[in-house]
């Protein structure tokens, strides 16, 4: 199965629900914010191959993502503060987030540093991917000296 198409307005709203959920895993457990970002980048992949395969727009799934992603965000602050309650106190991922919109397009002119439109499964490099958020999120919230 190959990735499908992604148009601007598809792009914009999959950043969107990935910078969301980069945000609200930011200082959980690692284990558990590796495991809800890369079901997110799974269900995306999903979502986006059966609009294509369904001949679903471009625009209506761009749409869809950021509804799902608005729809979604009471559930996943409830989620956040669950984990919060119940996790072992360990250290939090090492991740920074820098001040910035929600929706805005994380380094998508990077030729695919965070996450790559050709991405042809969900299981390809999704360990690379989410560590370039993680590099990418401190190196704009001025980590290492603001070297970047």
């Amino acid at each position: 199965m190959t990735a499908p198409l992604r148009s601007v307005a598809h792009r914009f709203a999959r950043q969107a629900a990935l910078g969301w959920t980069l945000r609200i895993t930011i200082g959980l457990p690692r284990r558990i914010a590796e495991d809800r970002r890369a079901e997110l980048v799974s269900d995306l992949w999903e979502q986006a191959d059966a609009a294509a395969r369904a001949g679903q727009p471009q625009w209506r799934l761009a749409l869809s993502v950021l509804m799902r992603t608005l729809r979604g965000m009471p559930a996943d602050l409830a989620w956040r503060a669950g984990v919060l309650r119940t996790a072992p106190r360990t250290a939090p991922a090492a991740v920074a987030v820098a001040p910035m919109p929600l929706a805005a397009p994380l380094f998508d002119q990077t030729n695919g540093a965070l996450v790559t439109d050709d991405m042809a499964t969900p299981e390809n490099d999704d360990a690379a991917r989410l560590l370039a958020i993680g590099v990418a999120a401190n190196a704009m919230a001025g980590g290492w000296g603001g070297a970047f």
